[in-house]
């Protein structure tokens, strides 16, 4: 019931943090399994890999700061439009099924697959450029 203070606090939060996109989805689940409307969690996904400390660095060397500034409030503005938006969906239960999968175990044939993969991808270190292997 408080997102209109969960979504800016997901902004500042997500700000000083350097996180990839594919790792900001582990944290994003566990907050919203602690109680965080799947929204703000939302605005911590959009926020988080885009507008870091770090990028927001690079950015700026790129187009100046008055522009980083415009990129980073488009950003944040956007992600908590969208944020209001997620909660507006008829999400039910979201914790429960997050939980109840986070727990399944790989199937002999999910094995099989990744170590094809790995069997393959270590061909393609070990043998010469231009060759082809059937």
């Amino acid at each position: 019931g408080r997102d209109w203070l969960a979504m800016p606090a997901m902004v500042l939060i997500g700000f000083p943090m350097y996180v990839c996109s594919t790792a900001s989805i582990p944290i994003a689940l566990s907050l919203v399994l602690k109680g965080i409307s799947p929204g703000a969690a939302f605005v911590f996904l959009m926020v988080g890999p885009a507008i870091n400390a770090a990028s927001l660095a690079a950015v700026s060397k790129l187009i100046g700061l008055r522009a980083t500034i415009a990129y980073a409030l488009v950003i944040a503005l956007g992600s908590i439009a969208c944020g209001v938006l997620v909660n507006l969906l008829p999400i039910d239960g979201f914790g429960q099924v997050a939980s109840c999968c986070a727990g399944e175990s790989v199937s002999w044939l999910e094995h099989g697959a990744a170590l094809l993969l790995l069997y393959d991808a270590g061909l393609s270190l070990i043998r010469p450029k231009g060759k082809e292997i059937l």
